[in-house]
């Protein structure tokens, strides 16, 4: 049997996270940045499909505390009613991103 630096025996002795309970892994991905948490979803399916609308709603709410437009009311955010009237967080928190980042405005905005 071969042993690491640490004299662990074999990589079955290693901490994989993919073997942890769903809501310890989740309590782990509240650490994460927004960017950090998308690559994180892109590794596997199994990571994928976690529900980390929670997270997302924090991410949201911490990114928009500035921002009027997008800030949202204790009310708005539980009822879950705003101006983007999408189903989840994350993308919520998506096309809040990419709408900031727009740099022209069609006429029919005005």
């Amino acid at each position: 049997m071969n042993k690491d630096a640490l004299g662990s025996n074999s990589a079955s002795d290693d901490c994989n996270f993919l073997q942890l309970t769903k809501e310890l892994k989740i309590e782990i991905i509240k650490f994460l940045a927004p960017i950090c948490l998308l690559r994180l979803e892109g590794v596997c399916h199994s990571l994928k499909l976690l529900d980390t609308n929670e997270v997302w709603r924090k991410h949201c709410e911490q990114r928009w505390i500035n921002w009027p437009l997008y800030r949202m009311s204790e009310s708005e955010i539980e009822s879950e009613s705003s101006a983007i009237a999408v189903e989840s967080w994350k993308t919520k928190y998506r096309l809040v991103e990419d709408e900031v980042k727009r740099s022209r405005i069609t006429k029919e905005e005005i």
